[in-house]
C-alpha cells in the first residue's frame, strides 16, 4: 500500500552528526524527517557500514523537495563576529606547536588554526 505517509530514504551518512546537520536543513525548510540507526552507530562506530550508515528518511510526498535541498550547497560566507567584515584571513598553527606537544606530552595537539579579521584584528 502506497500513501503519503510512506517513508523514503534520501541519504545515508557514516557519522550521525552529518545526518543531523541534514535533518536541521530539512526541518528549517518545513520538511519532517527521521534519522535511523544513529544510536547504533554512536554506540558502535565500526558498525556504520554494516547497518548501511545513518539514514535520513522523509515522507514520499516530500522526497523531491528534500532531494532538491540536498543538492543545493549552503552558502558559507564567513564574517567577523566583532565588526561584520568579510575581509578575513586564516592563520595555521605553526608546525613547531604540533611537534612540541608531541615531544613534551607524547601526544599531538591537533590545533587547526585561527581566523583573523584584517580590518579590526579580532581573532577566533
Amino acid at each position: 500500500m502506497n500513501n503519503d505517509h510512506d517513508l523514503v530514504k534520501i541519504a545515508a551518512f557514516f557519522q550521525p552528526m552529518d545526518a543531523y546537520l541534514l535533518k536541521t536543513r530539512l526541518e528549517a525548510a518545513g520538511i519532517t524527517c527521521f534519522v535511523f540507526d544513529d544510536l547504533t552507530v554512536s554506540a558502535n562506530n565500526y558498525l556504520s557500514n554494516a547497518v548501511g550508515g545513518v539514514k535520513v528518511y522523509v515522507s514520499e510526498k516530500d522526497a523531491a523537495e528534500a532531494l532538491e535541498i540536498i543538492n543545493v550547497e549552503p552558502e558559507e560566507e564567513s564574517v567577523c563576529l566583532n565588526c561584520g567584515s568579510k575581509n578575513l584571513r586564516f592563520r595555521r598553527t605553526p608546525i613547531w606547536v604540533h611537534l612540541g606537544s608531541l615531544i613534551v606530552f607524547r601526544l599531538p595537539f591537533l590545533l587547526k588554526g585561527t581566523w583573523e579579521c584584517e580590518d579590526c584584528g579580532d581573532r577566533w
